[in-house]
């Protein structure tokens, strides 16, 4: 594993899991980084895949450096991370909000997407808060002025500190927090606290939130500019207990496109690769070793 900076109108930073075969990207969520993959990317690796974890604007290791983290900036950072890779299309893995970046990806350059896995990916109707214990509407309201929502955050943050943050946020959107691997607990705290000490670091998560807010607002025209457009075989992946995004409103997607593989994971909240990541890889492999021509 090595983690590397590369020029993509700006500097991203990723993480190069190795191995060999098809490439392998993946994506994170709102507030999310490289450490969200560290169990399952390494198991991946081994088995015939080349893997690799990108982070966006404003998250991790990639600053904003001048971007607006817009799900089309990072949808941007995607497409030419794909492009930079120059290996052919890519199995695309997004979560969450990067689920939805995913699919944006598949629908405006189909060429550069083999196959697509959504986990718990964002979609209209769910309105539970990403910011727990602020209500959903007041966290929407910071979020219509990134600045303000950002200082708002850093003050939640300074007063939480790093450790109580990331164990509050994984209690409340993991089905069993309790049974996590501590050694990603404790990389997802020093994550945090990296992300802290570089100064205005909820700027990107509020830029991101807004946009995406934006695009989930309307359920038709999320359907038919997002979910429809899709070419690619899709494995649509839901955690019975996610909180976060219900997994009625995921589950309507694949109403929308019967044609996706729909698999429920149970007794797994919002993070399947985290809290689940032997089933979770398990289970996306076999999909990817079936014929889907």
């Amino acid at each position: 594993m090595s983690v590397q900076t590369i020029d993509l109108g700006g500097p991203v930073t990723y993480v190069d899991h190795g191995g060999s075969g098809p490439p392998m990207v993946l994506i994170h969520g709102l507030g999310g980084s490289r450490q969200n993959w560290m169990l399952v990317a390494p198991l991946i690796a081994t088995q015939g895949f080349s893997v690799t974890a990108v982070e966006l604007a404003g998250f991790g290791g990639t600053p904003l450096a001048g971007r607006k983290s817009t799900l089309q900036t990072n949808r941007g950072i995607v497409d030419s991370f794909i492009a930079r890779l120059g290996r052919g299309p890519v199995v695309l893995v997004g979560h969450s909000m990067g689920g939805l970046i995913a699919m944006m990806q598949a629908g405006a350059n189909p060429a550069s997407v083999s196959h697509l896995v959504l986990l718990d990916p964002a979609v209209p109707l769910a309105k539970t808060s990403p910011m727990r214990p602020l209500p959903a509407a007041f966290v929407r309201l910071l979020a219509a002025r990134p600045r303000i929502g950002a200082a708002a955050a850093g003050a939640l943050a300074k007063l939480e500190g790093p450790d109580r943050l990331i164990r509050n946020a994984l209690r409340q959107y993991c089905a069993d927090s309790a049974k996590l691997d501590p050694a990603l607990v404790e990389a997802l705290i020093e994550g945090e606290r990296a992300r802290i000490a570089l100064g205005a670091p909820y700027l990107g998560y509020m830029q991101a939130y807004r946009s995406m807010l934006a695009r989930t607002r309307q359920v038709g025209p999320f359907d038919d500019q997002v979910v429809r457009p899709v070419k690619a075989p899709t494995l649509l992946i839901a955690g019975s207990a996610d909180t976060l995004v219900p997994t009625e409103h995921i589950r309507r997607l694949a109403t929308v496109r019967p044609d996706w593989t729909y698999e429920e994971m149970p007794a797994v909240g919002h993070n399947p690769q985290m809290e689940a990541p032997e089933r979770f890889v398990g289970l996306m492999l076999d999909w990817l070793r079936t014929d889907h021509s």
